[in-house]
């Protein structure tokens, strides 16, 4: 796969790892499902499947939650994800703390991309290229079909085998290899020749993807040819996953070729209105949010200075000031002074640069000065009211200086990323902090029942419902118990029936 396969993980997710070797076999292609056959799961199944193993993986992974990271992350998937018959208001995109390269797609459009991903690819390009592909699992619902075939086979238990799943995509397989028996195990090796067509299948459609979206359709197999390369130098014990899972030639080939011909059909048309605003006078994003995530991974700035200088020669004009922000993100948070001084350098050259603008508010947020941080956050929204990293530092910073304020922020952000827990617990404290003891614990449910816990989530609801004094609050608290407990069953009924 163009994923971390683990040898217990290869069936059952489109995680974005590296190849199957060659194409598939004749058994393989005689066992794909007959066109026009009815889905084994319909829309809604697959939504409570996803959101089933979301709440097992959220209890065992380290989510890396930086807001500009995730706002880039999510902009990028969006602007791909119109190209495929995807609909973007439903896919979730997680970014888990680990230096693996890694991805991986989950039914109910579920996307998750390690942080390592940032570090291993150079441009934007080639990391655009691993969500493409990504997205060519998830629409091709690859991991249903994977689903049906090892379930007829091999019979094999899907809740136990979800644990895996969610402890090797949080950077854990040998754990996830424990969750599962060596039957199961040996089951799905199995299936391993299977998913090889699934792979040729997602690396065309992200190739198609990746260029109506204005991107080097080159970039995979670029990415391909880079992986083959670190494998040279390091060996499999430097990718676990190639140890089954070795990266071909033909794949590689393939690639290249498909990458030509959707090239040439796309160098005559032309480019979407969707890319005109990317030529803004602004550093590179995604070489921004990559020194972001250098600099978190490495602790400091001497290795992601390195790195950055050692690649992406497109940005060659741009180095120097990217090595500033690097520099400046090293000296957070015990030397705010420093990064402020660094940043507002940046920004005279880019005073446009959305990013380095809340970047810099983070800064007077670490030197609590939060009446500077509140002045650029709160011009920065008057210009972009919908932009979600200053929205979250502008809460960040209320909480500090005016907690009667910034609640309804988060109020509202919790309308809008309902399924964010992040979101539910700057709520909760924002609650706290401005004394609605009622809104707390209603927040905490929230939380608490996106990680699958429950207990503690019908547990704060209950604490709600006994200070409530309202009627209608009595009834929406009573209702939204009875959501859940629904939900709860249907996600359950939905694995012991699997």
């Amino acid at each position: 796969m163009f994923t971390r396969c683990y040898l217990c993980l290869g069936w059952v997710l489109a995680i974005l790892v590296v190849g199957l070797g060659p194409l598939a076999t004749a058994k393989a292609q005689a066992d794909l499902p007959a066109l026009g056959s009815p889905p084994l799961y319909s829309a809604e199944q697959q939504r409570l499947l996803g959101q089933a193993w979301l709440r097992q993986f959220r209890q065992q992974a380290q989510v890396h939650y930086d807001p500009l990271v995730q706002d880039y992350s999510e902009t990028l998937l969006k602007r791909l994800s119109s190209y495929t018959p995807m609909t973007a208001t439903q896919l979730q995109l997680l970014v888990v703390a680990h230096r693996q390269l890694n991805a991986f797609a989950v039914p109910g459009q579920i996307i998750g991309i390690h942080s390592g991903l940032f570090t291993f690819a150079p441009t934007e390009a080639e990391f655009a290229s691993v969500l493409a592909h990504e997205l060519g699992h998830l629409s091709q619902e690859h991991f249903v079909r994977r689903l049906q075939q090892a379930q007829a086979n091999q019979g094999l238990q899907i809740a136990s085998v979800l644990a895996g799943i969610a402890l090797s995509a949080a950077g854990e397989p040998q754990a996830g290899i424990a969750a599962m028996s060596s039957g199961q195990a040996a089951g799905i090796q199995q299936s391993l020749s299977y998913s090889r067509l699934h792979e040729q299948e997602a690396d065309r459609i992200g190739l198609e993807t990746l260029a109506a979206a204005g991107f080097d359709p080159e970039a995979m197999p670029k990415m391909f040819t880079r992986l083959q390369q670190h494998m040279h130098l390091q060996g499999e014990q430097g990718f676990e996953f190639l140890r089954t899972h070795p990266l071909s030639e033909s794949r590689i080939a393939d690639t290249q070729n498909h990458a030509a011909q959707v090239q040439n059909e796309q160098q005559n048309r032309p480019k979407s209105a969707l890319l005109a605003g990317w030529q803004l006078p602004t550093l590179s994003p995604y070489a921004l949010m990559r020194a972001r995530i250098l600099v978190a991974l490495e602790g400091g700035a001497e290795v992601a200075s390195a790195r950055l200088q050692s690649e992406a020669p497109d940005l060659a004009e741009q180095k120097a000031h990217l090595q500033t922000y690097i520099q400046a993100l090293a000296a957070l948070p015990t030397q705010a002074t420093a990064a402020i001084q660094g940043l507002q350098a940046l920004l005279k050259q880019y005073p446009e640069d959305l990013n380095l603008q809340t970047s810099l508010a983070e800064a007077y947020f670490h030197a609590q000065n939060y009446p500077a941080a509140e002045q650029i956050l709160s011009q920065l929204l008057a210009l972009a009211p919908n932009y979600y990293p200053a929205l979250w530092w502008y809460g960040r910073t209320l909480m500090q200086t005016d907690p009667t304020k910034a609640y309804p922020i988060w109020q509202a952000l919790s309308r809008q990323r309902p399924q964010d827990p992040h979101i539910w617990y700057q709520t909760a404290e924002a609650a706290g902090l401005a004394g609605d003891t009622l809104g707390v614990h209603q927040a905490r449910a929230e939380y608490f029942q996106l990680h699958g816990r429950w207990q503690q989530a019908f547990k704060h609801l209950q604490l709600a419902q006994q200070i409530s004094t309202q009627a209608s609050t009595q009834a929406a608290l009573a209702q939204r118990i009875r959501s859940l407990q629904v939900l709860q069953t249907q996600m359950q009924a939905l694995l012991d029936g699997l």
